[in-house]
């Protein structure tokens, strides 16, 4: 027999042969893996590829043997380790010794739980909005999986499949990847594969949407004829607050007879439950005490807020007005830190977007309008 000889087999998977070396290659796979083992003669190499044939074939009797129910649990045990790319064997060995269980928890049952614990917490009614809004459409199609269960892939396929915005496809994923974190210190099995380990989309850099200056009057004029939108857009467009802060403000905060008029934001109205006062500039005066006089009022609804304003008012660029409040007191008073108090926010962020976006002229026209 020569080297390239095969010895007749009635395993199309199995083999051996004599080597150009002069050993005896058995040949036979294992989970798909091709496996060679080699011997000094014949007889060792026919008796072990014997073995290795016998067992296999005994392993498929005991398989065929195996009830209904066991070979469906065999089933989608493998696909779930196939799917997630581990092994049903190292899992095994995980659990001998002394893996981790932890219970399992649907994604249904994981958007109910999370959804109390954040009203637990206090969270805002919009934060507990913005989690409606991503988990409900998730929920439609993943509600049944188990977390540790859900595919990679089929979470991309669904992202991918949004007629959103990078930004906010950002933002589902973000949420998403809020809700497993938390599974997981509560104690839940959440899986090895993080199917929501998405890379995010690279954001275009834009400038803030902001009103021209010589808008500014006529808008807030007309503004102003409405009741629940005039005080709104006078607060967040000269006092630098944000809607929900100034929707929520309340009448007794706005402290006009002041020596220095301010307005207080309570911990209880600011975004970051840090309350603070902001010193009025004596336009943000006028334009207060206009409102005021116009019948106009705070708190409103901030849903009511933005439907009248959609109604009643031009359309502007999304946060235009807390932009324009930024920008125009960034440009007149070149202090980054002062413009970042009154808005409530970080000196890096009102110096990363808001620097340079108007020009020094227009600001001084803003603040004497």
């Amino acid at each position: 027999m020569t080297s390239a000889d095969l010895v007749p087999i009635s395993s199309p998977v199995m083999s051996y042969r004599l080597t150009k070396q002069g050993l005896w290659e058995v040949c036979y796979f294992v989970k798909g893996k091709r496996k060679r083992e080699y011997y000094s003669s014949e007889s060792k190499a026919k008796t072990a590829w014997s073995k290795i044939k016998k067992s296999k074939k005994n392993s498929l009797v005991e398989l065929q043997a195996l009830h209904d129910d066991v070979k469906l649990d065999l089933l989608n045990a493998f696909k779930r380790a196939e799917r997630n790319g581990y092994d049903l064997l190292e899992a095994c060995s995980h659990y001998e010794q002394g893996g981790d269980i932890k219970p399992a928890i649907t994604f249904a049952e994981a958007h109910k739980a999370f959804k109390a614990a954040k009203i637990a917490k206090n969270c805002r009614p919009r934060t507990l909005q913005t989690y409606k809004y991503i988990f409900e459409p998730f929920a439609r199609t993943f509600d049944g999986f188990d977390l540790h269960e859900i595919p990679k892939t089929d979470v991309l396929e669904w992202l991918t499949s949004l007629d959103v915005d990078p930004r906010t496809f950002n933002n589902y994923l973000k949420t998403l990847i809020t809700l497993r974190n938390w599974a997981d210190t509560q104690g839940y099995n959440i899986g090895k594969i993080d199917p929501f380990n998405i890379e995010a989309k690279i954001l275009d850099e834009t400038e803030p949407c902001i009103i021209e200056v010589a808008d500014v009057k006529d808008y807030t004029l007309k503004a102003c004829e409405i009741k629940k939108v005039g005080l709104v857009v006078v607060l967040v467009l000269f006092c630098g607050m944000r809607v929900e802060e100034a929707s929520r403000t309340k009448m007794a905060d706005i402290k006009l007879g002041r020596t220095i008029p301010v307005i207080k934001v309570s911990a209880a109205a600011s975004k970051t439950r840090n309350k603070r006062q902001i010193e009025l500039l004596p336009n943000a005066v006028k334009w207060v005490k206009y409102a005021i006089d116009k019948g106009c009022h705070v708190p409103v609804s901030v849903y009511e807020f933005f439907l009248n304003r959609k109604r009643k008012m031009p359309k502007l660029g999304a946060n235009a007005l807390r932009h324009s409040f930024c920008s125009y007191h960034l440009a007149a008073f070149k202090n980054k830190n002062e413009t970042a108090y009154l808005a409530g926010n970080s000196p890096d962020m009102i110096d990363k977007h808001y620097k340079n976006l108007v020009e020094p002229e227009d600001a001084k026209k803003f603040w004497k309008i």
